[in-house]
Parts: C-alpha cells; sequence; structure tokens
C-alpha cells in the first residue's frame, strides 16, 4: 500500500505581500506612533495595578490576594511590553520620552532600565 504525497503548493513571493494595498496601509496606520495613545497605555497599566491593589487591601480576604497578584502580574509584563517599544523608539515621537517615561513609569517598576534592556535586546 502506497501513500500518495500532497501535490506542492504554490507559494507566493516575500514581496507579493507588498503589493497588497489595504495590507500595506493597515501597517503603515498601525505603525504610527501616537504620543496620546502610549500614554493612555500606561496610565490604563497604572490605573488597572491601582484599582486592583486597593480592591485587595479594602476587602482583606487572603483568597483575593491570589487573583489580585495574578491581575498585577499581567500588568507588570504589559509594561514591561511598552519598555520594549520604547527601546525601538517606537513609543513617543521624542526619543527623551521613550527614555526617561519609559524608565520611570515601565522599566524602573519592573527593576530595569530602557538602556540596559536595549543593551541586551
Amino acid at each position: 500500500m502506497s501513500t500518495a504525497l500532497p501535490l506542492p503548493v504554490s507559494v507566493p513571493s516575500p514581496l507579493a505581500i507588498l503589493e497588497d494595498k489595504p495590507l500595506v496601509e493597515d501597517v503603515r496606520k498601525l505603525s504610527r506612533v501616537n504620543n496620546v495613545r502610549a500614554a493612555l497605555i500606561i496610565a490604563q497599566q497604572w490605573a488597572t495595578i491601582a484599582a486592583v491593589v486597593a480592591a485587595a487591601v479594602y476587602f482583606d480576604r487572603w483568597w483575593l490576594y491570589i487573583p489580585a497578584a495574578a491581575i498585577i502580574a499581567a500588568k507588570q509584563q504589559a509594561l514591561g511590553i511598552i519598555m520594549h517599544d520604547a527601546t525601538h523608539y517606537r513609543l513617543f515621537t521624542a526619543r527623551w520620552a521613550n527614555e526617561y517615561i519609559s524608565n520611570f513609569l515601565c522599566a524602573f517598576p519592573l527593576g530595569m532600565s530602557t538602556q540596559g534592556y536595549r543593551g541586551e535586546h
């Protein structure tokens, strides 16, 4: 008994993707650096962390600390991802903002620095 191999599938050239105008426009739109959006994303992470800490302290139940820790850890991960964008100067339009705002609001709370991460990345 023999098994037939599937016929080769035609694979488009990687450059053919560049000819897909709607895709290219979507990538350009998503690649734009927006200072307000960046600030709001950072503020959202810190607001969530503050709300979770406040709720855990207010209700003071040991079993609430477990989901609180998980949510805070997820937001810390988000801060790390935001710092990664700043490492590539893709968070804010000004280079100084990528350095200082990322350091103070994203990297330092994680025990890191944007410059140190950039050197290792």
